[in-house]
């Protein structure tokens, strides 16, 4: 027994050390596990972003694509009835004086995109307002304009003046 004792007396110490090694690694795993937890959580928050902008960018494919299957057959109409346009149907429209609804809201559109400016025009009933059809006028009476609106780059119109069309 005492050689137990002994022997036990002897490997206190070293036991003690392992001890204390023992102890400072679970401390150290335990502030890593800490750490991992943290990262992962930054990282599952990241990907829930990364998720909900990845869902938000289909849908708004999913409604560009959808506008501009809508937007085609429009634009392809729009396309055959220029092709058919001719001088006289231009002169017709110059000589208008009080164009019907569509007509006005046509010739803004092609005044918007070809970059002319809407005349101001003094409103009977006080001030002055926007007038597109005048300015309209005028470039109905270009002798260019079927080959500049038959020849116009649709393709590269920018959003800027897209947005102002839609107003």
């Amino acid at each position: 027994m005492s050689s137990l004792q002994s022997e036990l007396s002897r490997l206190q110490p070293e036991l003690i050390r392992i001890s204390t090694e023992t102890s400072m690694l679970m401390s150290k795993i335990e502030q890593e596990t800490i750490e991992v937890e943290n990262a992962r959580e930054v990282v599952a928050s990241d990907e829930n972003r990364a998720n909900a902008a990845a869902t938000e960018a289909q849908t708004l494919k999913s409604e560009s694509e959808q506008e501009l299957a809508d937007a085609i057959p429009a634009l392809e109409s729009a396309v055959d009835a220029l092709q058919t346009m001719n001088q006289r149907d231009i002169s017709t429209l110059k000589t208008m004086r009080f164009p019907p609804q569509g007509v006005r809201l046509c010739m803004e559109a092609v005044c918007i995109l070809l970059g002319e400016a809407p005349a101001r025009i003094t409103d009977p009933l006080g001030g002055a307002r926007v007038d597109y059809w005048v300015t309209g006028q005028k470039v109905l009476s270009d002798i260019h304009f079927l080959n500049r609106i038959r020849n116009f780059d649709k393709d590269n119109v920018s959003k800027e003046t897209i947005a102002v069309i839609k107003k």
